[in-house]
């Protein structure tokens, strides 16, 4: 409804579905920002990115200190996102300031 996010496809939304950490960083972002937020072009600093189609999603997910990757300068962008991840990622994106 607020453009956070638009479903699996076919106007279902798939509650049972699993979150790659490449879509969980667009569900992030356009939390912050608002439904209408797309991520503008940058600079790729993860080895595993620079083709992925949500790759520059995930580079203003690290611009924003919101995550920092996976280890060893990769951000595993197909990866499940665990749910010690996702409470990182949450206090990440919402800290006061």
């Amino acid at each position: 409804r607020d453009g956070i996010s638009s479903g699996c496809g076919n106007n279902n939304f798939c509650p049972e579905n699993s979150v790659t950490r490449a879509e969980m960083a667009i569900f992030l972002l356009k939390s912050k920002y608002g439904g209408n937020y797309y991520a503008q072009s940058s600079p790729i600093t993860f080895s595993d990115t620079s083709t992925h189609w949500a790759r520059y999603w995930i580079e203003k997910l690290k611009a924003d200190g919101i995550s920092y990757g996976c280890g060893n300068n990769n951000y595993c962008p197909e990866s499940l996102v665990r749910r010690d991840e996702m409470a990182v990622f949450l206090v990440n994106t919402f800290r006061l300031k």
